[in-house]
């Protein structure tokens, strides 16, 4: 029942284990920053790990947990593959690089969809100029900057919604939503149901 698992290991530990799954060499770093929500099998796999390291660490037994984790692992950020083919860049280390840059910024929108340090803070976390910020962001995930970041307080939102006792005016404040009028259209619009009527169906629950 645990709310996120961490597996750390050097670098080179990663690339070693990677290597070992994946068919093809993937361009350092190995793996991408991201969260992803751990399904069934990937969470039998990380409890698997914790098992065989207890009983056998630096067995075959435990080695075999490891790869299948890392390849379950690896299927996981295999959504990430269509956006980097987006980016710029000659090769696919330098289309890894850009793409690390842009989810640095999806990262610090998801941690902080109460602010909006505006399109220049933005660029200043991806380390670009405004202007191709803007013009690499819309090429690789096929949006606006602020479209993105409306989309990160709308699941704030709904999160604060479902899990807090939060009145909807405390709700779209907290969210980033200075005008509640704004707050419900946008709700209704991406829900298809008003933060109230969600909000009256969990309780009905």
């Amino acid at each position: 029942d645990a709310l996120w698992v961490a597996l750390t290991a050097p670098a080179l530990a990663w690339r070693r284990l990677v290597d070992g799954v994946s068919e093809h060499t993937i361009p350092a770093p190995v793996l991408l920053p991201a969260t992803h929500a751990a399904d069934r099998a990937i969470r039998r796999a990380a409890l698997r790990i914790a098992r065989e390291a207890r009983r056998h660490a630096g067995s075959e037994l435990a080695e075999a947990a490891i790869l299948r984790f890392v390849a379950l692992l690896l299927g996981l950020q295999a959504v990430f593959d269509p956006l980097i083919r987006r980016c710029p860049g000659r090769t696919l280390g330098q289309r890894r690089g850009v793409f690390m840059r842009l989810q640095r910024v999806c990262h610090h929108m998801a941690s902080s969809s109460d602010l909006d340090p505006g399109i220049a803070g933005f660029a200043r976390v991806a380390n670009y100029s405004p202007c191709h910020f803007i013009r690499t962001f819309n090429a690789v995930y096929g949006k606006t900057p602020h479209a993105v970041l409306i989309e990160q307080r709308l699941e704030r939102a709904l999160r604060l919604v479902n899990d807090t006792e939060l009145s909807i005016a405390e709700v779209a404040h907290a969210s980033g939503f200075e005008d509640r009028c704004a707050f419900a259209r946008s709700f209704k619009r991406q829900f298809g149901q008003t933060a109230t009527a969600v909000r009256e169906r969990r309780l009905a629950e």
